[in-house]
């Protein structure tokens, strides 16, 4: 579990750096704002899981799909968990 929350932020990071220069001198989130944005990755993630679950008939994405549907799902409860234990409020970066 631990390792899809770090999996989260390594995709912030990487979010951030693709945005350029200007927007990583710009760019001061907050931790709310910071697990918001895993939270909105860890949606779509399962989002397009159950996708490709409806769609394919493919064995192994099947598989695929279903353990990233898991993986990405116990990621929005463990952040969640931690944002209460935190006492860190989930807001949006606008």
């Amino acid at each position: 579990m631990l390792r899809n929350f770090f999996h989260g932020f390594i995709l912030v990071g990487a979010a951030i750096s693709c945005g350029g220069a200007a927007f990583a001198q710009t760019a001061k989130l907050n931790d709310g704002q910071i697990l918001e944005y895993v939270q909105i990755v860890n949606k779509g993630e399962v989002s397009d899981a159950k996708m490709a679950l409806r769609r394919t008939k493919s064995e192994e994405v099947k598989a695929f799909a279903k353990h990233m549907q898991e993986d990405h799902s116990k990621s929005e409860k463990f952040i969640a968990v931690l944002a209460k234990k935190a006492k860190i409020k989930l807001s949006n970066s606008e």
